[in-house]
């Protein structure tokens, strides 16, 4: 039989090496936005763009549920940048593509091209999406007249952008900068109160069985919550889109009354 000091250890072990992996991981996101917001103090440039600059794709498979709705799921992004102008306080630029260049734009945006627009596009996608579904791509344009942030490399007159984004990507930057902060911080003080708790005299009393909880607690949740907050972590060019489509209701009929 184990003892259930064993078990204790055990279950001590098992929730810090958890909370380590966990940190460690989400330390490297913080490094790797850090880098970003320390380069854009010198290389990054707002303007408004005079043609269309670039766009980003999401490509999706589309399949149909059991209940008649329609389910999507990725199958990858593409930026594009083209080849354009951008006015930076009155001075015209031309903007070319970096070999590594991402487009960013509001996840809204993304959200309302992909939403149904109509009982017919309904209907005609859950014939195609039957079997093995069929592929779609959603698609948004940086449109001329945008307000844009370009981070690249300046050569005269030439931008070279490793970025063209339609939203402030210092804020987008430092969210997820917090975001991943704040997730080191949780489960760091989560796992340490647990263990101060565990440990309390004497063993296995009422505060000791408290703190197994609170270990336990946060190795059930601990991962769902890191796994979500990776996702949210992600660029906007490569934040998923996912979505479904459910079964539109028919428009209600009005019956008409004698005179």
């Amino acid at each position: 039989m184990i003892r259930p000091e064993w078990m204790a250890v055990a279950l001590l072990a098992v929730s810090w090496v958890t909370a380590l992996m966990v940190a460690i991981d989400a330390l490297i996101d913080v490094r790797a936005w850090l880098a970003r917001l320390r380069q854009w103090r010198t290389h990054l440039v707002t303007g408004t763009a005079r043609s269309t600059l670039g766009s980003l794709a999401v490509e999706q498979r589309a399949r149909t549920f059991d209940d008649g709705g329609i389910g999507f799921f990725e199958r990858g992004h593409v930026s594009t940048v083209a080849p354009g102008d951008v006015d930076v306080a009155g001075e015209v630029l031309s903007v070319v593509p970096a070999p590594e260049v991402e487009v960013w734009l509001p996840h809204g945006d993304l959200l309302a091209r992909a939403a149904c627009g109509s009982p017919a596009e309904f209907s005609r996608l859950l014939v195609e999406a039957k079997g093995k579904g069929c592929l779609r791509t959603v698609t948004v344009e940086v449109s001329g007249g945008s307000r844009v942030w370009i981070a690249g490399v300046r050569e005269g007159q030439k931008l070279v952008a490793s970025l063209v984004s339609t939203t402030e990507p210092r804020a987008e930057a430092r969210w997820r900068l917090a975001l991943n902060a704040g997730l080191v911080l949780l489960d760091l003080a989560w796992v340490g109160a647990g263990t101060a708790l565990a440990l309390w005299p004497p063993a296995f009393g009422a505060i000791s069985i408290i703190g197994a909880s609170v270990l336990l607690g946060h190795l059930l949740g601990i991962t769902p919550l890191a796994i979500k907050v990776r996702e949210l972590s992600k660029t906007p060019a490569r934040r998923e889109l996912l979505g479904e489509w459910r079964p539109l209701a028919a428009p209600p009929t009005v019956a008409a009354s004698g005179q």
